[in-house]
């Protein structure tokens, strides 16, 4: 580009250079015409008050112009190119990037859990003697393979949300009992390595694909667990504020810096280098997690907690002949909570 940018300004100088030589030709040889014609010699002063000097003029004025506009528009021609073909150098950089990181992670992933039903299979084969042992293996081996079953199931699903391969079939359900359910079954998976505190709002209705949305908030959940330190405080929280119901998941992790909060969104983006980070994942949750509040006309965002963490939210709408059916006793029972 430096080198068309250099070519274009010698040409332009050229062409005006030569404009300006051809200008001051025809001025002389208009100038020996004129005195050729009327059989005597004028002087140039003179000249440059007749109509044909003026014509010259003016013609050359406009010749003038029409370089100084042309080389305008092709310079800013060339730049709008060099801007986009930079943009899209970019963004296949990117991209390039992302899909290293997610071979790499997914890599990481695979291996893992593979490699630890192997070994458990391996001692297993060996007749294992103590039942508290065998046991303890048969537990980890299911957790794993269901760790391995999570991973495939959200790599297919990003892959059929991506195509626009899914067909969300959405029905009237209480988020508030899957939501209570989830929340079990996260504290069973994660013991006491986090203190998680929950408060739900019950009998909060809502049109929702429910196997979708489990995916989505079970995914925040995670991602708070895998950033968060052991032993801190994950909140929970799902209660309906004016004319739509919120989640947000609030953890005590390392939080997200203002630049990243606008990528982490993206498929395959994951904070930190993959070939140093300690946290699993694969890029995906909250590209998932995205899609779905997004299908069901929600909005997911993050914001700071204090002192330190991450809040993620997630604000699904309620329709207004909802709103305008609430019972009194649902109106009363929202103003205590």
């Amino acid at each position: 580009m430096g080198y068309i940018f250099a070519s274009f300004t010698w040409w332009s100088y050229l062409l005006y250079d030569k404009n300006e030589s051809l200008h001051e030709a025809q001025i002389n040889a208009a100038y020996l015409n004129h005195n050729a014609a009327i059989g005597s010699t004028v002087s140039f002063d003179t000249f440059q008050k007749t109509e044909t000097y003026f014509s010259i003029i003016e013609k050359h004025n406009r010749q003038k112009w029409m370089i100084f506009g042309e080389g305008s528009v092709f310079l800013v021609l060339l730049i709008l190119g060099t801007i986009q073909l930079f943009r899209t150098f970019s963004k296949e950089v990117s991209l390039a990037k992302q899909q290293n990181n997610f071979l790499l992670s997914i890599t990481h992933e695979l291996k893992s859990p593979i490699a630890s039903i192997k070994l458990s299979l391996q001692t297993l084969s060996k007749r294992i003697q103590f039942e508290e042992k065998y046991e303890r293996l048969i537990t980890n081996s299911i957790e794993d393979t269901d760790r391995l079953q999570g991973l495939v199931e959200n790599i297919l699903f990003a892959a059929r949300m991506d195509n626009h391969s899914y067909s969300f079939e959405r029905k009237e359900e209480n988020i508030s009992d899957l939501v209570e359910h989830i929340i079990e079954k996260f504290k069973i998976n994660v013991g006491s390595t986090r203190a998680i505190h929950v408060v739900i709002q019950p009998d909060l209705d809502y049109k929702i694909d429910k196997e979708a949305l489990r995916s989505a908030l079970i995914n925040i959940l995670e991602n708070a667990y895998k950033y968060s330190d052991m032993a801190s405080l994950i909140q929970v929280h799902l209660y309906k504020k004016g004319n739509q119901i919120i989640f947000e998941v609030i953890d005590e992790g390392k939080g997200i810096s203002s630049e990243e909060k606008l990528k982490i969104f993206e498929k395959f983006y994951r904070i930190g280098n993959e070939a140093t980070r300690n946290t699993k994942g694969t890029g995906l949750g909250l590209f998932i997690v995205k899609k779905v509040i997004e299908s069901h006309n929600g909005k997911v965002w993050v914001e700071n907690n204090q002192p330190k963490g991450s809040i993620f939210k997630v604000a699904l709408p309620i329709e207004d002949e909802k709103i305008n059916h609430l019972t009194i006793k649902e109106t009363i029972h929202q103003q205590n909570v």
